[in-house]
């Protein structure tokens, strides 16, 4: 967690966008709490009152809430991805900036340790990787978080205990259910870095020396090994997705 806080420094130039999307994100999880609560009694109300009650039972407003929570939830959802995916873009492009000032100022010596593949790779992949961590670590936590305190309290209205017991359950949820999946797609996320680096490694070196390869005849070779690599990687990350 240490590791990514100069990271995080850089979402304070954006952070009013990334509090944007947020909130949407928030308005759009309650708008579809609503919808089901709103449609789910309307289904039993009508039921209950049946035919005795078609003229007595005002099916109108509920019928407006419903379709007012699915135009909100349908709304909140566009402009949620618009906003989050701008403002995740707006912090690549200042990362990237980032990242080339500090390799800039570094003697050749300092990077002869690395390879050109690996350079590449941490540049390219390990930059990319970052736009999941308002996506889908951030955003989605913070989401849950307020979605369960306003879920608990409404709920207190109709009983405490009820409230408390599942407010307790979604809480606890939360804080385990993460670390868990954390360590559960670890292994395999190490592993996609490495394919991803060592495929990267092997992409370059096969540019670089295309020619050496043609003459000894060993391009075909080569292009299998890496199309191996490419193909390892991404079962790995089908099996990540899964896990």
């Amino acid at each position: 967690m240490r590791a990514l806080w100069p990271y995080l420094a850089l979402y304070k130039r954006h952070k009013w966008l990334l509090l944007l999307g947020i909130v949407l994100a928030i308005v759009t999880l309650l708008a579809s709490i609503g919808l089901l609560t709103l449609s789910g009694w309307f289904l039993s109300a009508s039921a209950v009152v049946g035919v005795a009650g078609i003229y007595s039972f005002n099916y109108m407003l509920p019928a407006a809430g419903v379709r007012g929570a699915a135009i909100i939830r349908t709304a909140g959802r566009y402009f949620e991805r618009l906003v989050s995916h701008d403002a995740t873009f707006r912090v690549l492009q200042h990362l990237r900036v980032f990242t080339f000032s500090k390799l800039l100022p570094l003697s050749p010596a300092g990077l002869a340790r690395f390879r050109q593949g690996e350079l590449l790779n941490r540049v390219v992949a390990d930059v990319d990787t970052l736009d999941h961590l308002y996506l889908r670590v951030i955003s989605p936590l913070v989401g849950a978080l307020v979605v369960i305190l306003v879920v608990t309290v409404g709920l207190s209205v109709l009983d405490v205990t009820l409230a408390l017991t599942l407010g307790g359950i979604m809480l606890l949820t939360l804080l385990v259910m993460p670390p868990l999946f954390y360590r559960a797609g670890k292994p395999a996320g190490e592993s996609i870095t490495r394919l991803r680096g060592q495929y990267r490694q092997h992409l370059t070196s096969w540019l670089q020396g295309q020619a050496e390869l043609m003459l000894f005849n060993a391009s075909d070779r080569y292009r299998q090994q890496n199309g191996k690599k490419r193909k390892r990687a991404g079962w790995m990350r089908s099996v990540a997705r899964l896990s």
